[in-house]
């Protein structure tokens, strides 16, 4: 380890974004359930990176309710990263599209928390998911009854 201060040793800013930039890339992969979106994000977000996947993932269907980004795998966003989140909620919001962050990391909720987005941003918790995939797998068994049944048939949904 190098000495960064006196009696301080460390990595430069420099040398971290380096090895940042070396070990991770941004990917997302998106989840339709119902007329929500699920987008799965793994590497960091940071300043200089592509974000287009994100973006296209986020952009994919304007008709959608919501879209939750599922940050379970985002271990790392500084300033650009936060802006570039900032202008997607803000696309949802110009199409009448809720946006939410689910499972933040510790240390990403921290810089959301340091620069006060966490009264700004809406979070999607794991019960919120699991009552979604209930509802939507609810509605597709009443789905598959109108099919066979007609349109006024009536099914228990409750063994869904």
């Amino acid at each position: 380890m190098k000495e960064v201060l006196p009696g301080w040793t460390g990595t430069l800013p420099g040398e971290v974004h380096s090895q940042i930039k070396e070990t991770t890339m941004l990917r997302a992969t998106t989840l339709k359930i119902s007329d929500h979106i699920i987008v799965r994000c793994q590497g960091a977000i940071l300043v200089g990176e592509d974000f287009s996947a994100l973006r296209c993932a986020v952009m994919k269907d304007a008709s959608a309710k919501m879209v939750v980004l599922d940050m379970a795998g985002v271990k790392l966003i500084d300033a650009g990263g936060l802006g570039v989140l900032l202008g997607l909620r803000e696309w949802a919001g110009k199409h009448s599209t809720q946006f939410k962050l689910m499972n933040v990391r510790p240390n990403v909720e921290h810089v959301i928390k340091i620069v006060r987005l966490d009264r700004v941003f809406d979070f999607w918790t794991v019960p919120d998911m699991f009552d979604l995939i209930h509802v939507s797998r609810a509605a597709s068994v009443v789905g598959a009854c109108s099919v066979w049944f007609g349109s006024k048939a009536v099914c228990d949904t409750t063994a869904a």
